[in-house]
């Protein structure tokens, strides 16, 4: 009896093991079939692999500028350097394919800081096991991780394991617990820029939950600073403008930021979030509050894909939705009237909803399909044959990720989210001849789509332009060459490259 007892004691922590090696296996396949799918992106995990290659060969966090073809430090457009520990694992094989493989492992471990959160808060180690399986099951989180690679998607992970240590108290020693729980912190900073401000929320509600009050006027206040810094000194000075992200928000009129605030569009997004558990976060909401600025971020701004669950912008807000459900299902348990078996229906409840909402609104984005094995070996045929990172090489979006291991690239488009950044179609216009710095650029017939005015115009001036040949067509991928007559640039030398791929 007394050992079926400690097995019993051991199964939920065996079973989030489980979990978390099963989450990290699944998912580094579904990223890496997405990638080899051709449906991934250069916006954003070919900009990411360029900056972590770039990085490993000693040009420390730069890449190229999508629109003006320069070389740019990763700073001028977001603050996360913690992509740089990425970059020794370039030094042994270099490919995307690590950093999918990183992210879904980082995700991953979340749900052990959600089992140690859990456990403490609601006791009970199979509820911790629940809400451990709620946390990986959770579809906005789902989707952000196969949405490319995104650094911010660490402090995801980063935050639920600093909020343990500061909030819990796990450790015996206090200088423990808050050396631990500042590490994690410092860690979520080099993240993302916004991570900042959710520390600020972070520590006004340690402040009223604990005592050592003078050691969160410290961490908020320090973190305050630290925003105003990058966001008006860092970004700015290596973007000689401010923050494009800056963009998104139009303060001159603050009664229609308000109007969008309270709109239906945010009320929905708001649902969005919470259903898939249960709406119980609400039964908590001092917790869930911690998130508000990421949540005002989100619904104030203009790009309408800040509040689409297929991207990764629920990165920041998912530790404190999982965290404060945890602490609603607690207060849920206690406010309802007393009947037997009332934890186990509410748990059914939650597991109920969380399935249905993956099924319903993940399961469908799951890259299922079978690869295209005939375009991807043109691609890796020319991958190959360019891996020289001194050649210049522009390539349409799909295919991006092949190619961005080289200290120039040039996207052979432009951004998808030009309007919403204030850029309009000519000026969009004016900036196609960016590829002509390229030595060769590589064309995936499918990206480029005639109905679209812009892009026909980039592909159409391509095909007219002198200074390019055709070399390859094959497979649904076009590659052009330029004209060695009169340049002085470097190419590769072998003949057989330009012969159609066999």
């Amino acid at each position: 009896m007394k050992e079926f007892l400690r097995t019993y004691r051991q199964a939920p922590f065996l079973v989030v093991i489980f979990l978390i090696f099963l989450y990290s296996l699944v998912f580094s396949y579904f990223s890496i079939n997405r990638l080899n799918n051709l449906h991934a992106h250069y916006y954003d995990l070919g900009i990411m692999d360029q900056v972590v290659y770039n990085t490993a060969r000693g040009r420390i966090l730069t890449m190229t500028h999508p629109d003006l073809a320069v070389i740019i430090s990763r700073f001028a457009i977001h603050f996360d350097p913690i992509m740089a520990l990425l970059a020794p694992f370039y030094l042994i094989h270099q490919t995307p394919v690590i950093l999918l493989v990183a992210q879904s492992i980082i995700l991953a471990l979340g749900a052990w800081a959600v089992f140690l959160i859990a456990k403490k808060v609601l006791v009970k180690p199979w509820l911790a096991a629940l809400f451990a399986f709620l946390y990986l099951n959770y579809y906005p989180m789902q989707l952000a991780n196969l949405f490319d690679f995104h650094a911010v998607t660490f402090a995801t992970t980063g935050l639920l394991f600093a909020f343990y240590f500061l909030a819990m108290r796990p450790l015996k020693s206090e200088k423990n617990n808050d050396l631990m729980g500042l590490i994690l912190v410092l860690i979520s900073l080099l993240a993302k820029e916004n991570v900042s401000l959710l520390v600020v929320f972070l520590s006004v509600y340690l402040y009223f939950r604990h005592k050592k009050r003078k050691f969160y006027i410290i961490l908020g206040a320090g973190s305050a600073v630290l925003f105003l810094f990058i966001a008006f000194q860092v970004i700015p000075f290596y973007n000689s403008a401010s923050s494009f992200a800056m963009k998104y928000y139009d303060f001159r009129y603050p009664l229609a930021l308000l109007r969008q605030l309270f709109s239906l569009n945010s009320i929905k997004y708001l649902l969005t979030v919470l259903y898939p558990l249960g709406f119980i976060s609400l039964f908590a909401p001092v917790a869930l509050l911690i998130a508000a600025p990421e949540f005002l971020l989100i619904l104030l701004s203009a790009n309408s894909n800040m509040r689409q669950m297929y991207f990764h912008y629920t990165a920041l807000i998912l530790p404190f939705v999982i965290i404060s459900a945890i602490y609603g299902f607690n207060r849920l348990q206690q406010i309802l009237p007393a009947f037997p078996k009332k934890i186990p229906v509410l748990a059914i409840l939650l597991l109920a909803v969380s399935i249905f909402t993956t099924y319903r609104y993940a399961f469908k984005r799951y890259p299922l399909s079978r690869v295209n094995r005939q375009t991807l070996a043109t691609v890796l045929y020319w991958r190959d044959k360019l891996a020289d990172d001194q050649i210049k090489v522009a390539s349409t979006g799909s295919i991006a990720p092949f190619f961005t291991e080289r200290e120039y690239f040039y996207h052979f488009f432009f951004d998808p989210a030009y309007k919403q950044v204030g850029i309009s179609p000519t000026q969009i216009l004016a900036n196609q001849t960016k590829y002509e710095k390229a030595d060769y650029i590589i064309i995936r017939k499918s990206d480029v789509n005639l109905n679209d005015k812009l892009k026909s115009a980039y592909y159409n001036a391509l095909k007219q332009n002198s200074a390019y040949q055709q070399v390859d067509d094959r497979n649904g991928i076009e590659v052009y060459v330029k004209n060695t007559r009169g340049y002085s640039g470097k190419f590769i030398r072998d003949p057989s490259a330009f012969r159609l791929f066999e």
